[in-house]
């Protein structure tokens, strides 16, 4: 029994040697190298880069919200080079922080960027490099300098780029790029964007990006032969040039584009989720393009539009609505924005016989119109800040529903739906102006944009009556 325990005791401790010394040899490797960015900033961490540490330890949801984080460009193994603008030499740093700025609050709104490095941006366009960096610097600017001389050196270079007979991809994403947010230096009446975008439209079918296929053979020949890109490019390109060459002309209250080709191909190649919200956007435009070109005709032939076929025509939208997919803030703003399109032509009536209905119309439209206002301060108090990064048209259609909200309730007969408080906010700036019509109307001629023009076109002429009075007393 004895000489038994004795073999128990020798076989318990060469179990616990060999335990100590496994342990002993697992704790000699070395922990695992963390996940890095190949390149980093010196001086400002790359917000948007893949970040995990060895030492991160608690895995609570927001402990794992803030350590990982997805990137909207690729990572480099290289710093950014610096380029130069006029006198002003703008470092690699500073260019990563415009184009991470930018692929993170604005990219969103048309996401056509192919080159999301800026190296290869500049190399493929330096005109568009330049307008991507001015975009970013409308809400993150750290040089006002930079800024100045980016509006200068652009409004100069975005010209020669429209004189060029070969454009490549990337500059009809310049163009397009300008048209959504455009120089600062532009005037209401004289906004260069239609031009942009017509420009923009042309091109794109010179490469054949209207068939929805890229690298057409048919199309990329001769001097556009070497130019490259994917049927999703191609695509989203396209249809984002026909979304704002109808907006534009719209804004400015020109004949609409044409853009009622075969859009079947661009659909199937933007089937991905992450394409529903151009696809949405081009519902509505290319509706309202059906119906922008149809007033056109009804207003070239008689002079006025009558009331029963707006009504038709904002019944069909109320169809179309219901079955767009509007899952982002940009394109649930547009659907109330393509609604208001439509009402102003409820005033595009003959000056000596208004519509039956047209108090009910007038209501309705006011609604409308707070319901814009409304909307757009809501969603600028989300974590998005959707103002301050929004694009041109959405301030256009802002300024629309504004202007008729101060002609309703300025006018002799107001909507009875107004209430004494929004009365009370009015009344400040109610005797700046003289009394307008009992009622609103529109310049027919400029379609959709009629009643902004013919608002402005009442305020002017009350400033100056205002002024004149103030002279003669």
């Amino acid at each position: 029994m004895r000489v038994k325990l004795e073999q128990l005791e020798q076989e318990l401790k060469s179990i616990k040697q060999a335990v100590n010394t496994k342990a002993g040899g697992e704790g000699s490797i070395p922990p695992p190298s963390p996940v890095v960015n190949l390149y980093v900033s010196p001086t400002e961490p790359r917000g948007e880069s893949i970040v995990v540490t060895s030492q991160e330890t608690d895995t609570s949801p927001e402990k794992e919200a803030t350590s990982i984080r997805v990137s909207d460009r690729p990572l480099k193994a290289t710093p950014t080079k610096p380029r130069t603008i006029g006198a002003k030499v703008v470092d690699g740093v500073e260019i990563d922080h415009y184009f991470d700025r930018y692929l993170q609050h604005f990219h969103a709104f048309l996401p056509v960027l192919r080159k999301k490095d800026p190296d290869e941006c500049y190399e493929e366009c330096p005109v568009l490099f330049w307008i991507v960096i001015l975009t970013a610097c409308r809400r993150y600017c750290l040089d006002e300098q930079l800024h100045s001389t980016l509006v200068e050196s652009v409004s100069k270079d975005i010209w020669a780029v429209v004189s060029s007979p070969v454009m490549n991809l990337e500059a009809v994403h310049a163009l397009l790029l300008i048209c959504v947010y455009p120089l600062p230096t532009i005037r209401f009446a004289t906004d260069p964007s239609t031009t942009f975008a017509s420009l923009a439209l042309h091109f794109c079918t010179q490469l054949g990006l209207h068939t929805g296929r890229g690298s057409h053979s048919e199309f990329c020949a001769g001097q556009r032969q070497h130019i490259a890109c994917t049927s999703e490019e191609a695509s989203v390109t396209w249809l984002s040039a026909c979304i704002l060459a109808e907006r534009c002309a719209s804004s400015m209250g020109l004949p609409p584009p044409s853009i009622q080709l075969n859009d079947g191909p661009a659909r199937q190649a933007l089937s991905s989720p992450q394409w529903s919200d151009v696809i949405a956007m081009f519902e509505i435009q290319k509706f309202l393009n059906r119906m922008h070109l149809s007033m056109a005709a009804y207003i070239t032939s008689n002079g006025s539009v009558g009331e029963s076929i707006v009504a038709n025509w904002e019944d069909d939208f109320e169809s179309l609505q219901a079955l767009v997919i509007a899952d982002s803030e940009v394109s649930r703003f547009m659907l109330l924005a393509a609604k208001l399109e439509i009402q102003v032509y409820y005033f595009s009536y003959p000056a000596d016989r208004p519509g039956p209905n047209l108090n009910l119309n007038f209501c309705r439209t006011f609604g409308t119109t707070k319901s814009i206002i409304h909307t757009a301060l809501a969603l600028d108090d989300s974590p998005s800040k959707f103002l301050a990064h929004s694009p041109h048209w959405v301030f256009r259609s802002i300024i629309d529903a504004a202007s008729f909200i101060i002609v309703a309730l300025h006018s002799h007969k107001p909507p009875v739906t107004v209430s004494s408080l929004h009365f009370d906010a009015f009344w400040t700036a109610r005797d700046m102006i003289p009394k307008i019509e009992p009622a609103v109307r529109t310049w027919p001629n400029r379609l959709g944009a009629g009643l902004i023009f013919w608002c402005f076109s009442r305020f002017t002429t009350g400033l100056k009556q205002a002024k004149e009075q103030s002279d003669s007393a």
